[in-house]
């Protein structure tokens, strides 16, 4: 399965998101904002990258760009989690390499099968 990071300011998110993806598999770590972010991804760059748009100091999207001008998770999948449904926000986010958006209150369910469906082409990849 795939190393996961979920950086969300709310540690209920993270905790929720994180035991279910787990329990499906997945090797998931936290991160509470957009520096420990940095640093765990410095650490090791995750196969998905689980993101919310506001973050304490900085955005997600800020978060983003920096992460891309560092050549940081260059490959990553990422999905945003938002409360929000504004197009800018969705265009800025496709503009960033975002794969999925995800509107709060978040369904771990959804963030699975988002997480699935963005992995499956990869794992093709790696057995042809």
């Amino acid at each position: 399965m795939a190393d996961v990071l979920i950086v969300d300011e709310d540690p209920r998110i993270r905790t929720m998101l994180g035991w279910y993806l787990a329990v499906q598999g997945h090797e998931v770590r936290g991160a509470g904002s957009a520096a420990e972010a940095l640093d765990a991804v410095a650490a090791q760059e995750p196969e998905v990258l689980i993101l919310d748009t506001q973050l304490a100091g900085t955005d997600g999207h800020d978060l983003l760009s920096l992460l891309h001008a560092q050549c940081l998770a260059p490959e990553a999948t990422v999905v945003v989690l938002t409360g929000c449904r504004s197009t800018d926000l969705m265009v800025r986010s496709w503009e960033l390499g975002v794969s999925v958006h995800v509107t709060k209150p978040v369904d771990p369910e959804v963030v699975a099968e988002a997480v699935a469906r963005h992995l499956a082409p990869r794992s093709l990849a790696l057995t042809s």
